[in-house]
């Protein structure tokens, strides 16, 4: 393509793109595992024709061992989420002895008609090397939206971390597949020389949008960019082992620069001439450390840090934040760039608090930004501090349930936020106008996006995505060959914060549906699954079950804050256990004792 478009597949109300990665119906975006869209992408692609079982293998499952089972459930989610045509019939036929065929009548919308059927609004693409551009504030794209204060991100999604947690119980086992799919994707903003008429703004055109993909891993964090926008830094982690790497964008392999080392690394930051590495050890609470950008002997600089930090514009100061030691402050500190000089701009004091990542200096260093709540408490504010004064001021801000990250624009009239809204469990990349607090979003999708990297000209941007995936197995004796998968929601998380065995055999587990987590039952093949609790509070996680089945403990937030719940085997007479003191305090992940008279968390 030679635009930012992809071709589209349409039949129905369905609308697949031709990278084979996102299913819409309508103006949805359908969750389906990257293998079930790759087996609809073959089988419409192969224009109505049978596609043999072992054909179907060799393409999505090329050396890889997997049963015949598995293509069974794959059509099956597929059969699910498509439904039937207008005429009531399946779109995916199964042809005796044969295989299969896509029976639906298909419509190719590519780049010369794209407006013809299709509004720019319904685009939207996972792909890892390519993202199509949306239009629209409902789009699942990076995109320009018509207005001043957006800008058209290039962003990578990198490849997935996947790791796994095991619950395990005699005889039989209880296997959460717990699949991390992290690391950084590093987007680039090219920003084209192209002004809007209205603005005097330069704003990207669409068809310059395009991945960029960066790392060949996914066990990165803090991917950062250094001021030219030539180097990328990260921190590569590996089981419980962290090291720090640095390559030059576009070309040449990573370099390893620090240490592997059990202690970990977090916050990287280039000073402003892109010659030195700035780092925090997550071991030593609060140590900021200095290396050369291709490695070198360690300075430390300052210590008792409490957050991430940030570098001035001018390359001359550190800005982080301190708690004293009772905790009945907040502290946002500033440093020489060789940790002399300690100057305290402003403070918060309990039950207020600064959050929300590393303090972002405005680019002419007179301001800085950063995010403050109630503890324990969700939907912090955007504040911005007068440098010279400690002066705050409250932006207006849309209600987030956290903020993780934030960054000026070169331009000092925009932010870039990453975010997550109040009802929803992905947060997501947006754009705030200051100080009127405009905002636009620049993503909507169902990855997570958490930390964000700017060069200096504001032109390329990265960011780390995640997406989690957790399923339930089963494992007789222990045995992974037996192993039988029980549930297959997509964004489900089934298990996730929480997985327990009855007495009597049944599975007692955390699932994530429509924005709340609740607590279900089943039976060890899966079937027979129950909602023990019906929209009691936005999260109700961490089941204990006591030795004679009457009763389970759980974590719940419906008053408020986090505490420690009881409820009958059946989801009946729950009551609460413990409670906050003024709403400061939350007990979780409460245990029984074997002989169920008492609760421990």
């Amino acid at each position: 393509m030679t635009n930012g478009f992809n071709t589209l597949y349409e039949f129905g109300q369905f609308r697949l793109d031709a990278e084979g990665t996102t299913l819409w119906r309508k103006d949805e975006v359908i969750p389906l595992s990257p293998k079930a869209v790759g087996l609809l992408k073959l089988l419409i692609e192969s224009e109505g024709r049978v596609v043999s079982r072992q054909g179907i293998f060799d393409s999505l499952w090329q050396g890889t061992f997997v049963e015949a089972g598995v293509l069974t459930q794959n059509i099956y989610t597929l059969r699910n989420a498509l439904g039937t045509d207008e005429n009531g019939k399946q779109f995916i036929e199964t042809v005796p002895r044969r295989g299969y065929r896509f029976a639906g009548d298909v419509k190719i919308v590519g780049e010369g008609n794209l407006g013809a059927g299709i509004d720019r609004a319904d685009f939207s693409d996972e792909n890892p090397e390519v993202l199509s551009p949306g239009l629209s504030k409902e789009s699942a794209a990076f995109s320009p939206v018509s207005t001043a204060t957006t800008l058209t991100p290039l962003v990578s999604q990198s490849p997935e971390l996947e790791r796994s947690q095991w619950y395990t119980r005699p005889v039989l086992f209880s296997l959460l597949g717990f699949f991390v799919l992290a690391a950084a994707g590093f987007g680039i903003y090219k920003f084209a020389n192209r002004t809007n008429d209205k603005t005097e703004s330069t704003v990207a055109p669409i068809e310059q949008v395009r991945f960029q993909k960066v790392t060949d891993s996914g066990d990165v964090v803090y991917p950062t960019i250094s001021p030219d926008g030539k180097l990328l830094a990260y921190i590569r982690l590996q089981e419980e082992d962290a090291s720090v790497w640095v390559k030059q964008i576009g070309a040449g392999n990573p370099i390893q620069i620090l240490p592997t080392t059990k202690k970990g690394y977090r916050s990287l930051a280039f000073s402003s001439d892109g010659r030195y590495l700035f780092f925090r050890e997550e071991a030593e609470v609060g140590a900021i450390y200095q290396t050369a950008a291709l490695g070198g002997p360690l300075t430390k600089l300052t210590d008792n840090v409490w957050s991430d930090f940030s570098i001035s514009p001018n390359g001359k100061q550190f800005a982080f934040i301190r708690r004293d030691p009772g905790q009945t402050q907040h502290l946002l500190m500033l440093a020489n760039i060789d940790g002399s000089g300690e100057r305290q701009v402003s403070a918060r004091n309990a039950p207020w608090d600064y959050r929300g990542g590393a303090p972002s200096w405005s680019p002419d260093g007179s301001k800085i930004v950063l995010a403050s709540g109630q503890q324990q408490q969700f939907f912090p504010k955007l504040l911005w501090i007068d440098v010279a004064t400690g002066e705050e001021t409250e932006l207006k801000t849309p209600r987030w349930r956290a903020i993780f990250r934030v960054l000026w624009m070169p331009d000092g009239k925009r932010l870039v936020i990453t975010a997550r809204e109040a009802k929803e469990p992905y947060s997501q990349i947006w754009m705030l106008a200051f100080p009127d607090g405009q905002i636009n979003r620049l993503t909507n999708d169902l990855e997570s996006y958490f930390w964000l990297s700017l060069s200096a000209d504001g032109r390329l941007l990265v960011t780390r995505q995640q997406r989690i995936i957790s399923h339930l197995w089963l494992l007789p004796e222990g045995d992974i060959k037996k192993g039988k998968q029980l549930t297959f929601g997509e964004r489900a998380l089934d298990g996730y914060v929480g997985v327990a065995w009855t007495p009597d055999g049944k599975i007692v587990y955390s699932s994530f549906a429509n924005n709340v987590t609740d607590l279900y039952s089943m039976s060890p093949d899966g079937s027979n699954r129950v909602r023990l609790i019906e929209n009691a509070g936005q999260d109700n996680t961490d089941p204990s079950i006591a030795a004679d089945a009457s009763s389970v403990i759980f974590t719940s937030n419906r008053t408020g804050s986090a505490q420690i719940w009881k409820m009958d085997i059946d989801g009946r007479n729950p009551k609460q256990l413990t409670f906050a003191e003024e709403g400061k305090e939350r007990a979780l992940a409460g245990t029984l004792s074997p002989d169920g008279r008492e609760v421990f968390f």
